[in-house]
C-alpha cells in the first residue's frame, strides 16, 4: 500500500534526519517523546489498514457509525464539553451516517444545522466545511459523470471552486453576516495583510521562520534550539499573533515540538520522509472529492464532509486530531474499493454492502 510506505519513509528518514541535526538546531529530546511520535507516526498506516480490513466485514455507513460513535466518546472524556472541536465534528458525520439512505433534504438539514450551531460556537471551519458540502449536494448528474470520467481534471477544478467559495465565506463573516463577533475575530485574523495560512494559524509563522532557517526538517523528538525558537515566535510576533502567552514556550516549542499542525509535525520530526507522508495524504484526500461527488446520494455527503475537514486538519490541526484525519482517509479509501468493486466483474462486496448499493 502506497501509504504504509510512505509511513515507513518517513520513519526512517525522522532517525536519519535527528542523526544529522546540528546542535546549532536543535537537541535530542527524550526517549519517551520519540518513541510517543513514533506511535503516532505509524498509526496512521496501521489503522487505515485495520479500518480497511473491518470494512470486508461491514458496509461502509457501519464503518462509518462505528468511527464516529468512538470519536464522539473520546471527546466527551478527553475534551472539554463543546461543539467546537471533535465533538461537533463527530456527531455531525454520525448523523449523516444515519440519513445515509434518506432524501437529500435529510442530508441538506443536518449540514445546515450543524453549519449554524458551529457558527453560533465559533467554528468558523466546521460553518464553512459544512456549507460547502450543502453546495456540493446540489451538484447535478451531468456534472458527477464528468468527474467520474476525468477525475484528475475536476478534482482540480472542484479544488479551485471551493477555494473561491472558501474566500466568499471568509468576506462574508468578515462583513458581520454571521454576526458581530465572528466579524471582529476575523477582521482581527486579517489584519495587516496575513495570509489565509497564517491567518488561520498563527503557528505557521513559526514553522515557515524554522523551514527558512532549516528545511530539511530536524528529526524525531528533536527540541528546537533555543535561538531558532526565538526567531520563530518573533515571527508570530510579526503576523499579529498571541506571542507573549506561555502557550509558545511550553505547548509549541516545548519538551515535544507541536507546531499545531501535522503536515508541519511531519515535516519537522521526520524530514522530507513525512513531506512525502503528506503528499500521498493530500493526493488521497484529493482523489476522495471525485468520489464523494459522484456518490453524492449514496453516502458521499459523508465523504465529502470527513474529506475536507480532514484537508484543514492535515493543515491546520495538532497531533491530537489525528484520528479526524485517518476517519477522512480510511472512509476515502473504503468508497474506492466500493467503486472498484462495481466495475471489476472479479471484485466483491460484503453482503451488507451489497444490500446497501441496491437500496
Amino acid at each position: 500500500m502506497l501509504l504504509a510506505g510512505a509511513g515507513l519513509c518517513a520513519f526512517v528518514s525522522g532517525f536519519f534526519t535527528a542523526a544529522y541535526t546540528p546542535a546549532t538546531a536543535g537537541r535530542p529530546g527524550t526517549a519517551f517523546v520519540a518513541v510517543t511520535l513514533c506511535a503516532w507516526l505509524l498509526c496512521i498506516p496501521l489503522l487505515v489498514a485495520f479500518i480497511l480490513w473491518a470494512g470486508r466485514a461491514l458496509s461502509i455507513r457501519g464503518v462509518a457509525i462505528v468511527l464516529a460513535t468512538s470519536g464522539i466518546i473520546s471527546a466527551v472524556l478527553n475534551e472539554p464539553l463543546a461543539w467546537k472541536g471533535s465533538l461537533g465534528v463527530y456527531v455531525t458525520l454520525l448523523v449523516l451516517a444515519l440519513v445515509w439512505d434518506r432524501s437529500m433534504l435529510f442530508t441538506r438539514g443536518v449540514l445546515v444545522v450543524s453549519a449554524v450551531l458551529s457558527a453560533i460556537n465559533d467554528a468558523r471551519y466546521m460553518a464553512l466545511v459544512a456549507m460547502l458540502t450543502v453546495v456540493a449536494t446540489f451538484v447535478g448528474p451531468s456534472v458527477r459523470q464528468a468527474f467520474a470520467r476525468h477525475p484528475i481534471r475536476w478534482s482540480l477544478l472542484a479544488v479551485g471552486a471551493l477555494l473561491l467559495l472558501a474566500r466568499g465565506a471568509i468576506l462574508a463573516m468578515q462583513s458581520g453576516l454571521l454576526g458581530r463577533a465572528i466579524a471582529l475575530r476575523t477582521q482581527n485574523q486579517f489584519v495587516g495583510g496575513r495570509s489565509w495560512v497564517e491567518a488561520a494559524r498563527t503557528e505557521w509563522a513559526a514553522t515557515l521562520q524554522l523551514f527558512s532557517s532549516h528545511p530539511w526538517g530536524f528529526g524525531i523528538g528533536e527540541v528546537t534550539n533555543g535561538g531558532l525558537a526565538r526567531e520563530a515566535i518573533t515571527q508570530v510576533q510579526s503576523v499579529g499573533g498571541d506571542y507573549s502567552s506561555s502557550y509558545f514556550l511550553v505547548d509549541v516549542f516545548g519538551a515535544r515540538v507541536d507546531l499545531h499542525s501535522m503536515t508541519a509535525d511531519l515535516w519537522y520530526h521526520f524530514g522530507i520522509g513525512g513531506v512525502l507522508l503528506v503528499a500521498t495524504i493530500a493526493l488521497l484526500l484529493l482523489a476522495s472529492l471525485p468520489l464523494a461527488l459522484s456518490t453524492i446520494r449514496t453516502g458521499g455527503a459523508l465523504l465529502a464532509f470527513a474529506t475536507l475537514a480532514g484537508g484543514w486538519d492535515l493543515l491546520f490541526s495538532p497531533m491530537g486530531n489525528l484520528d479526524r484525519l485517518i476517519f477522512a482517509v480510511s472512509i476515502g479509501l473504503l468508497f474506492t474499493r466500493r467503486v472498484r468493486s462495481k466495475t471489476d466483474p472479479a471484485g466483491s462486496l460484503p453482503a451488507t454492502e451489497e444490500v446497501a448499493l441496491r437500496s
